[in-house]
């Protein structure tokens, strides 16, 4: 590591920091950010260009040495309060955790007009798709979440770039205008004013072809419509509708593909989580999609350390139709009141951890097959108290499953 005398150590740099020169150096740190220990390094722009998302734009002159060693300094002291484990991990969920660590960073979206998704978190970053992470993070507890936008994706290739447009409720097409209309008092008709104009600029009634004199007395405005170039349809109000502009996909607001989009922060789990991780527990890679609790973990170190069995059985929640017939609510409090039974009916035999999207039991393996069967039976057992069923399943992990 670097020492004292920045003079002696000025080509040192470049082994404990990214150096940005030139702009093809950036596409050098994106790859080095995605590969090996990257990701834990200071990306440093010394091109003088102001380079988005590095960790910081040094001024090349007098003291630059001073001010990149200062920062390589940093960084080294937060990876250090990292586990090895954590710092050597190939899983994608834990080096982002630990970049967003090191690098004291949150997840900030941003509106890229590039970018088919219409936003972007930079191009320094670890891992390429991040949404499933964010999400299983986030359900975990490791990740909090505020709200930034919700885009509108196209049905067919889900690009957020569409020409949103006015179009007839009747043919769909966008070749509509704006049109005034008059009312006759004598025969009632209504109609767009350009139907009333007759040679002469006189105004003449197209049903009962009278000449309109007197505004007020024998005809009236009665507001504006909308008329359609194309199939000649009148009505009060266009419909929104959209076009991909990547794949040309026609379709309307319905068919449309929401996207919620949120900036990203490290809980205080998570915080607790990289300050005291060890090498106790490394959590195998055969179950790379999944991001464990921070209870539940505490719970698999403190049992590996003594050397035990345990089992870990995840309730997973298939009844998704409660969420969307009774709403969110409804389905929150259905999983408190079910958790709240399943806790008390196991506390003899395991301990129910609380996840986000799939909670967790944890049982110590004295007999498996007899704790198995009352797990599955207390589960039972609590979906009965429920009037709107969870139908919940089980996943069961082995010790050997989940410890590398």
């Amino acid at each position: 590591m670097i020492g004292n005398d920045p003079g002696e150590e000025l080509g040192e740099i470049a082994e404990h920091a990214i150096l940005i020169h030139t702009r093809d150096d950036f596409e050098i740190a994106v790859r080095r950010m995605r590969s090996g220990d990257g990701h834990l390094l200071p990306v440093l722009d010394v091109s003088g260009m102001n380079l988005p998302d590095v960790d910081q734009s040094v001024d090349v002159g007098n003291g630059w040495p001073e001010t990149a060693i200062d920062s390589i300094r940093q960084f080294a002291a937060r990876r250090l309060r990292l586990a090895p484990w954590l710092r050597e991990s190939s899983r994608p969920d834990l080096r982002l955790l630990a970049y967003m660590y090191v690098h004291d960073r949150e997840l900030t979206a941003r509106y890229d007009a590039v970018s088919p998704a219409g936003f972007s978190y930079g191009d320094l970053l670890p891992e390429t798709k991040l949404s499933q992470l964010t999400q299983r993070l986030c359900a975990a507890g490791y990740l909090h979440a505020t709200f930034f936008d919700c885009f509108n994706g196209c049905s067919a290739c889900h690009s957020t770039r569409l020409n949103v447009r006015e179009e007839c409720p009747a043919c769909r097409t966008s070749d509509i205008a704006d049109v005034r209309l008059l009312h006759h008092f004598r025969c009632a008709n209504l109609a767009p004013e350009e139907d009333y104009r007759a040679p002469g600029e006189k105004l003449t009634c197209p049903k009962c072809a009278r000449e309109l004199r007197h505004y007020g007395s024998d005809h009236e405005t009665a507001g504006n419509a909308v008329k359609c170039v194309s199939c000649g349809y009148i009505g009060s109000e266009p419909v929104v509708g959209f076009v991909c502009l990547d794949c040309s996909t026609h379709f309307d607001a319905a068919s449309s593909r929401k996207v919620r989009v949120f900036n990203y922060r490290l809980s205080e789990a998570a915080m607790d989580f990289l300050h005291s991780a060890s090498d106790a527990a490394a959590i195998s890679d055969s179950i790379f999609g999944i991001s464990l609790p921070l209870g539940l973990l505490q719970q698999i170190r403190a049992a590996c350390a003594r050397g035990d069995d345990f089992l870990v059985a995840e309730v997973l929640y298939e009844n998704e139709g409660l969420g969307l017939k009774r709403g969110s609510r409804q389905l929150a409090a259905s999983r408190a009141h079910f958790r709240s039974t399943l806790a008390a009916e196991i506390a003899e035999f395991g301990q129910l951890v609380a996840g986000g999207s799939i909670d967790y039991v944890f049982m110590p393996e004295h007999s498996p097959d007899r704790a198995l069967k009352r797990l599955r039976n207390a589960v039972a057992r609590s979906d009965r108290t429920l009037r709107q069923k969870l139908a919940p399943e089980l996943r069961i992990f082995s010790k050997a499953d989940l410890v590398a």
